[in-house]
C-alpha cells in the first residue's frame, strides 16, 4: 500500500488538486521526489500523500505548504494541466465511480505517508475491509493483534482517527460496538452517508 517517509524532505515538490463530490469538496495532495516542480510531467512519479475533505485541516502539512497548495487550488490552469497526469486522472476517476454509487473498478494509487510503523499496519487493515462492509475497532485489533486482542481498540481507534487519506483508506467502515456510528474526523453524518452509499450500491447489485 504505502511506504513511511522518515523524513518530510523525501517528498521535494507537492502538488494539490480539487474536486467537488455530494459531499462536499475534496483535496487530493501529491508528492514527487523531484525539487522544485513547477507542474509534473507525465513521467513524473506522484504519490498521494493526504485525501481530505476541506472543511477538514489538513495532517501534517506547515502553514507555508498550506499556503502554497491552497494557491496551487485557485489556479484554475494549473488544475487543468495538473489533472492530465495519469495518475492524478486515475484517481479522479476513482473518486467519481465511488460517488456514483460503485465500487470503484480501478485500483488505488500508490500512498507515501507520513506515519508510524503500528500506525502503517492499522491503515494497511483497514484497506481490507470490503466494500458495503463494517467492522468495529475491537474486531480491527483482534484481527490486526490476535495477541493481545480487543486490548488494542483505543490505540487502534487512534491510528484510524489520523488516517490521512480518507475513502480509499476506508475508515469510515470501522465502528464502535454494537454499530455504533463513533470517531469519524470528517463528522458523523458524513460517515453515515459515506456507509448509506455503498449499503444503496450493494443492494441494488444483489437485485
Amino acid at each position: 500500500m504505502a511506504e513511511t517517509l522518515p523524513s518530510p524532505w523525501n517528498v521535494r515538490s507537492c502538488f494539490a488538486v480539487s474536486t467537488a463530490t455530494p459531499l462536499g469538496p475534496i483535496t487530493l495532495v501529491w508528492g514527487a521526489p523531484e525539487a522544485y516542480l513547477h507542474l509534473p510531467t507525465p513521467r513524473t512519479h506522484l504519490y498521494l500523500m493526504q485525501l481530505y475533505f476541506d472543511d477538514h485541516e489538513p495532517q501534517y502539512l506547515n502553514p507555508f505548504l498550506q499556503d502554497e497548495l491552497k494557491r496551487q487550488k485557485e489556479d484554475s490552469a494549473r488544475q487543468i494541466a495538473l489533472r492530465r497526469h495519469p495518475a492524478i486522472k486515475w484517481a479522479l476517476l476513482w473518486l467519481e465511480q465511488y460517488f456514483a454509487g460503485q465500487k470503484p473498478e480501478v485500483g488505488l494509487p500508490e500512498f507515501v505517508t507520513f506515519s508510524t510503523p503500528f500506525e502503517l499496519k492499522v491503515w494497511q487493515g483497514i484497506t481490507t475491509i470490503e466494500y458495503g462492509t463494517t467492522i468495529s475497532y475491537g474486531e480491527l485489533a483482534q484481527q490486526l493483534f490476535p495477541e493481545q486482542g480487543k486490548n488494542m481498540a483505543r490505540a487502534v481507534g487512534s491510528a484510524v482517527g489520523h488516517n490521512p487519506i480518507a475513502l480509499m483508506i476506508p475508515c469510515h467502515r470501522v465502528i464502535g460496538a454494537g454499530g455504533k456510528l463513533t470517531g469519524y474526523a470528517y463528522g458523523i453524518e458524513r460517515k453515515r452517508k459515506l456507509l448509506e452509499l455503498e449499503a444503496q450500491a450493494c443492494a441494488t447489485k444483489r437485485k
